[in-house]
Parts: C-alpha cells; sequence; structure tokens
C-alpha cells in the first residue's frame, strides 16, 4: 500500500487570525495601499487588498481554500472517526499558511524584479462588479471581453476548463 504524502505544512498550529495578519504585515510592507478581510459565519475566507499596477490601483480578491484540504483530512482519517470540528480548523489553519508562504513568495518575485504583480495575481484581480479574472474566464469561457458591438475583431476563440 502506498504511503500518503503529507500535505505541506499540514501540522501547523499557528491560528487563521495571526496567519492573516502575517498576510496584512507582508502585503502593507510591500506597498498594499488597503487590505479587507472577508469573513462567513464568522471565519475568515478571504483577503482583498490594492496595490499600485501601471500607474493605476488594482485590487485583488485571494481566498483560502478550506474545503479541498478538510476533505483531504477527512479521507486519510475517516477509518478513525475523526473529529470533524478539530479537523476543519486544521484545514483552515493549512490553508490560511499555505497562502501565507505563496504571498510571501509572490512579493519576494516582484521585489526583485522578477515579475510585475499583475502577471502573478492576475487570476485574483477584481472587476466592478466583484468577481476575480479567474472567475470571470469561468463564467464565459473567454480570455478576453468580447468585441464592441461594432468592432470588426474577432474574439479569441472559447477556452474550456
Amino acid at each position: 500500500m502506498k504511503a500518503q504524502s503529507k500535505i505541506y505544512l499540514e501540522t501547523t498550529q499557528v491560528p487563521a487570525e495571526r496567519t492573516v495578519g502575517e498576510i496584512n504585515a507582508c502585503l502593507v510592507q510591500s506597498g498594499a495601499r488597503e487590505i479587507l478581510t472577508e469573513y462567513d459565519n464568522g471565519k475568515i475566507k478571504g483577503i482583498k487588498f490594492s496595490l499600485e499596477t501601471r500607474g493605476a490601483t488594482q485590487i485583488y480578491k485571494v481566498p483560502a481554500k478550506v474545503d479541498p484540504v478538510y476533505k483531504i483530512l477527512l479521507e486519510r482519517n475517516r477509518r478513525s472517526f475523526p473529529d470533524t470540528v478539530k479537523l476543519r480548523a486544521q484545514a483552515e489553519r493549512i490553508a490560511w499558511r499555505l497562502v501565507l508562504r505563496w504571498v510571501q513568495a509572490q512579493m519576494a518575485f516582484i521585489q526583485l524584479g522578477q515579475v510585475k504583480a499583475d502577471q502573478v495575481f492576475l487570476p485574483y484581480a477584481q472587476d466592478e462588479a466583484g468577481r476575480t479574472f479567474y472567475e470571470a474566464l469561468m463564467e464565459t469561457g473567454r480570455l478576453a471581453l468580447p468585441p464592441a458591438p461594432d468592432s470588426n475583431v474577432t474574439p479569441f476563440p472559447e477556452v474550456r476548463a
């Protein structure tokens, strides 16, 4: 039987609230203008922040996806009748630590001139309707906005996820 590999940061005991504070500190140090923490039923579900890019302010919305982590933990422990409340709390801690490490890595790349903020945060760029670029792409199946009604430009072909 194949041994299950550990999830990166699986044993973290750092509360999600503390991790989000660390993410905020990293973002502020990297030039974030605004930071907003989103909650759902008392649990942190995402952060929004703004950065100056190409001379304009862009808002990015980054979630911590707890459910996929929880499903893996639950599946691993299904035979031992796990405490699902504790498993969900652990999944939340892991998901937020992963977001922290990812944000730290992206900010390091940006600071070193390896990438621009838009390159790494583009999927999380938020439009006026509150959707991220990725969410809009999944809704429309398009890589770009459709052409103006009187335009002769042919849009990009549809993308299938």
